[in-house]
């Protein structure tokens, strides 16, 4: 009977390890993808044969999906699992009202930008609405990490962990714009200065003459969940000139917005004290529809 039980015990404890090990691997796909093998054994130091089973399983069960260069990504039934909540309830409840006050306040639009793949993706803009329009061009998906105003500020923000695992997914993409990854000593230079000035502004590859911005990061506790800026007119106001005006406000909106957020390391949501103070959002969410017909 005892030995019975002790098998039991072991079967236990090794189905529990191996969910364990299975979650922060779709924990780490969710986050940054596509992986390969190799990246996610660089990532979390799991025996490669392991990781190849998990990821099996995880391909069986249709969370996953592997593509022609042997990447592994979530797939949509990666939504189930969030249970009801979703991905864009906080963004609609919480950071839309905040930004559409800030842009009221500074009068000139503001971006909101998250994490997706390998770079960052616009979900909401005030550029339409601001006091004073911008006819710049505008990205809303794919923005570079290390050369947008949005990626630079969400790297630099964020934990140092959570750096070092973008940034290796990075050096491992193949692609051109995330090239600087392949110098962890100058990008971790370029990303502490940012952090030390306050903001982020556009590399010289992604500037535009028209327009120029300042980003910092929206983050709970040390994880960066999005990206903030400001979009001025270089006819109007000099670059030098957006952070002393405009940077105090920029950095009181996103503090607001993280306070009233909560992060399990899977799914952002809406702190239980912000909960009940939501207001009926309709236009905001029309415009991030717009914004997600033009991706």
């Amino acid at each position: 009977m005892r030995s019975g039980a002790n098998e039991r015990a072991a079967t236990d404890a090794g189905d529990k390890g191996s969910l364990i090990r299975g979650l922060e691997l779709l924990r780490l796909l969710n986050e940054v993808y596509p992986l390969q093998v190799r990246h996610l054994h660089a990532l979390t130091g799991l025996p490669k044969p392991t990781i190849s089973r998990l990821l099996a399983i995880l391909c069986a069960t249709g969370y996953v999906q592997r593509d022609d260069t042997g990447g592994y990504r979530p797939s949509s039934k990666v939504n189930a699992l969030s249970a009801g909540v979703s991905s864009q309830a906080w963004i609609t409840e919480v950071a839309v009202p905040a930004i559409d006050r800030l842009s009221r306040s500074v009068q000139w639009p503001s971006d909101f930008a998250v994490f997706e793949g390998h770079g960052m993706a616009i979900r909401y803009s005030t550029r339409a609405t601001a006091p004073i329009s911008i006819t710049a061009p505008i990205n809303t998906s794919d923005l570079p990490m290390l050369e947008s105003d949005f990626g630079r500020a969400y790297l630099a923000f964020g934990s140092r962990e959570q750096r070092r695992r973008i940034l290796d997914a990075l050096a491992h993409s193949g692609r051109p714009h995330d090239d600087a990854a392949h110098d962890p000593e100058r990008t971790g230079e370029l990303l502490d200065g940012i952090r030390a000035r306050g903001f982020a502004t556009r590399g010289d590859s992604f500037a535009f003459v028209r327009a120029s911005t300042i980003a910092v990061a929206i983050t709970v506790g040390e994880q960066s969940v999005a990206a903030l800026n400001i979009v001025c007119s270089t006819r109007v106001i000099s670059p030098s000139q957006i952070p002393e005006r405009y940077l105090a406000p920029l950095q009181q909106t996103a503090l607001q917005i993280g306070r009233a957020l909560s992060w399990d390391g899977y799914v952002v949501t809406r702190g239980k004290s912000a909960r009940g103070n939501a207001v009926p959002a309709a236009p905001a969410a029309a415009r991030i529809m717009q914004l997600e017909g033009r991706r």
